[in-house]
């Protein structure tokens, strides 16, 4: 029997709870936004993984206060956008500090990735 472990099934712990509402909420619109929220099991940091597969801009509602964060937040927020086969595209990796509560834009074809450092 072949003995295969996951690469990632140690690192990181899914959270499935809704942080994400869309100024959009149509159905084929929330269709095509992805978002996981995972945690790093060995920083303990907090990751939202954020997909917008539509061709125009999103403005995402994200609420971190089910998660159980409180006050502002440090984190590092890297976004990758550009068309599918746009093989040019680079992330874009910026500091932030983000309430609880925060409104983002999705470019359009994106990803975006926002790490909470975890309190030591």
């Amino acid at each position: 029997p072949h003995n295969h472990h996951p690469k990632h099934s140690f690192l990181h712990d899914a959270l499935p709870i809704s942080v994400l509402t869309l100024s959009d909420n149509r159905d084929d619109v929330r269709k095509r936004i992805g978002i996981s929220v995972v945690k790093d099991s060995l920083s303990q940091d907090l990751i939202l993984k954020i997909v917008n597969l539509l061709p125009v801009k999103v403005q995402a509602n994200i609420d971190l206060a089910v998660l159980g964060i409180t006050g502002k937040q440090d984190a590092t927020k890297t976004v990758l956008s550009g068309m599918p086969d746009d093989w040019k595209a680079r992330p874009e990796t910026s500091s932030i500090a983000i309430a609880p509560q925060f409104r983002d834009e999705l470019p359009a074809y994106s990803l975006t990735v926002v790490r909470l450092k975890s309190k030591p």
